[in-house]
């Protein structure tokens, strides 16, 4: 039952820390998602945090994903990859691939 209601907690935390830490020239990585999530006790596979960009961005925020790779989901063969950031794409969540976060700064009073 707690684990359930930590889980309720998963989309607030996650809007949270983007709109506290990251902005257009400032993203908040993946990894940096899912260690936030564990300090609270929640763990995340790489693709629930991408279908929670998708819910946070239905809820007006502005989504992008930024992934070092050239691709999301790796391990997919390229088409297969191609199709997903379509996808992505149509509903509205920006992507930049094959770039990395280069650090945060203080900045209107956030970081």
């Amino acid at each position: 039952m707690a684990q359930t209601a930590n889980y309720k907690r998963k989309l607030p935390i996650l809007a949270r820390l983007l709109l506290e830490r990251s902005d257009e020239d400032h993203p908040v990585s993946r990894q940096e998602m899912q260690q936030e999530l564990e300090r609270w006790g929640l763990s995340a596979e790489r693709k629930s945090i991408y279908d929670d960009m998708e819910q946070l961005r239905e809820l007006g925020l502005e989504v992008t994903i930024v992934e070092q790779l050239s691709q999301l989901m790796g391990p997919f063969d390229p088409d297969m990859a191609s199709f997903l950031h379509g996808e992505v794409r149509r509903h509205g969540i920006r992507l930049a691939l094959g770039r990395t976060v280069e650090g945060f700064a203080a900045r209107d009073g956030g970081v």
